[in-house]
């Protein structure tokens, strides 16, 4: 066989490897798992305890989410690295690994009785085939007991006062509590 017609099959031989690789890959990407989608989370207190309401919108059977309660101050130490969720003591309460939320699916977790102060109650999700891929949601703040300290601030503007924390906007939330709010008192 001369020198041309050898390249020519051996390029040909490649093209066509290349193109089966392809092929053959092709299906397994279709049918990849869709990335994890962070859960809502609902959160209420009642005296010193705080129920979480998690809703898992993931369709995903190996996707499972948990609720958490941590003190609002560790939302920064949380954000920057999501990992200390799972540090002993980290948090006030997680939900135990065996009563997840499973995919599309709802469930409420109440704490024991906390001490009293400023929590952040979250909701993550994980898939168990790939723990790597994982979703946090928004934290709601609530106080012990019963919003004591946020009071008519959750029937204003500032409902999400998680906000004006974590982005350092803190003259905007000394001048909202030094107003006051002009929701009539309970």
């Amino acid at each position: 066989m001369n020198h041309r017609a050898r390249n020519l099959l051996s390029r040909s031989a490649i093209g066509l490897a290349a193109a089966a690789t392809v092929g053959l890959a092709a299906p397994g990407l279709a049918g990849a798992t869709p990335a994890v989608k962070a859960p809502s989370v609902k959160a209420s207190v009642t005296g010193n305890t705080i129920a979480v309401t998690v809703q898992n919108t993931n369709t995903d059977s190996t996707v499972k989410c948990g609720a958490a309660v941590v003190l609002a101050s560790k939302v920064g130490e949380l954000e920057a690295d999501p990992s200390k969720l799972f540090t002993p003591g980290f948090a006030a309460y997680r939900t135990p690994p065996s009563e997840r939320v499973a995919a599309s699916s709802t469930a409420t977790f109440t704490t024991p009785d906390l001490n009293n102060g400023v929590y952040a109650a979250l909701a993550e999700c994980a898939s168990t085939a790939n723990p790597a891929d994982a979703a946090v949601s928004k934290a709601q703040v609530v106080t012990l007991p019963g919003d004591a300290f946020l009071g008519s601030l959750q029937n204003g503007a500032f409902e999400n006062i998680i906000d004006f924390i974590t982005t350092g906007a803190f003259d905007s939330l000394i001048d909202a509590l030094a107003a006051g709010s002009s929701q009539p008192a309970p």
